[in-house]
């Protein structure tokens, strides 16, 4: 009989004690690719486009490790006091078969202004990464 308690007493505190179940993701922080040297026949990186569209566009890695839902991208500019805030100006999706998940085309920034900007990958709970370096 002692056992049977002991073993329902066990039962009881599995099932109403708040033992983690699931384990913690941390998510990388995205990584912009390198600006491509002047003289390369394929543009990668940071680069203004104004062949096709105008704007600036953005390339990073992906995250290989399957835990990134999208990417929110973020720009900024310096304001009168010399301080830099950012505003969320997009999401790319991950494994949408029209597009790609370590590009973004910002045709809403203006010539001759400088920009900030970062990403960060958030996971498919709403789990962000650290945002990446600020180019």
């Amino acid at each position: 009989m002692k056992n049977q308690h002991k073993i329902a007493l066990f039962l009881i505190c599995i099932i109403s004690c708040d033992f983690p179940t699931e384990r913690i993701i941390i998510i990388d922080a995205p990584k912009f690719i390198q600006k491509s040297m002047p003289d390369s026949k394929v543009e990668l990186g940071i680069d203004s486009e104004f062949r096709l569209k105008h704007g600036i566009q953005l390339m990073w890695y992906s995250n290989s490790k399957g835990e990134v839902n999208h990417y929110s991208i973020f720009r900024g500019n310096t304001s009168i006091d010399s301080k830099v805030e950012f505003k969320k100006i997009g999401n790319v999706a991950v494994n949408d078969p029209l597009k790609s998940d370590i590009l973004f085309h910002d045709t809403t920034a203006f010539n001759h202004v400088k920009y900030y900007y970062f990403i960060k990958g958030v996971g498919h709970k709403g789990v962000e990464s650290k945002h990446s370096d600020t180019i």
